[in-house]
């Protein structure tokens, strides 16, 4: 992710929808989410594009091996780009070492929690609001 996809970046984390699915009704204003990009260089922040235009984010979190992704708003969230997104960070993980990936989702997030399974995520734990995802990424398993 770079400076000029701040602005879509910021207006994607405070739409109704996407901030409905991260358990969190608190809009970001722009002076944090310019912080939260200053700030995070032990988070990589990939920006999808297709046709020269962004349609969806991964953040992947070094120190806990967690990670997060949303679409663009516009996009529909059936037409499979999640599953590409996802798939193609688990095969970038896999060539930069990574043994191990979470995710942490809502317990709402019906779309996401199938997605996630369908990839091969296990069940790790679970809290009120949300299940606690891990997948193990070894030769022929990305």
């Amino acid at each position: 992710m770079c400076e000029r996809d701040l602005r879509w970046v910021h207006s994607a984390r405070n739409h109704d929808t996407i901030r409905a699915a991260s358990g969190s009704d608190k809009r970001i204003s722009f002076r944090d989410h310019r912080i939260w990009f200053d700030c995070s260089d032990f988070v990589d922040k990939l920006v999808f594009t297709e046709d020269e235009k962004a349609k969806g984010v991964i953040l992947y979190d070094r120190r806990s091996n967690y990670w997060g992704f949303y679409l663009r708003p516009s996009v529909n969230p059936h037409a499979g780009l999640g599953r590409v997104m996802l798939s193609l960070t688990l095969l970038w993980l896999k060539r930069e070492g990574v043994k191990v990936i979470k995710a942490e989702v809502k317990r709402e997030n019906y779309g996401s929690r199938g997605l996630h399974e369908s990839l091969g995520f296990k069940l790790a734990g679970a809290t009120e609001l949300a299940i606690e995802y891990e997948k193990e990424i070894k030769d022929g398993n990305a």
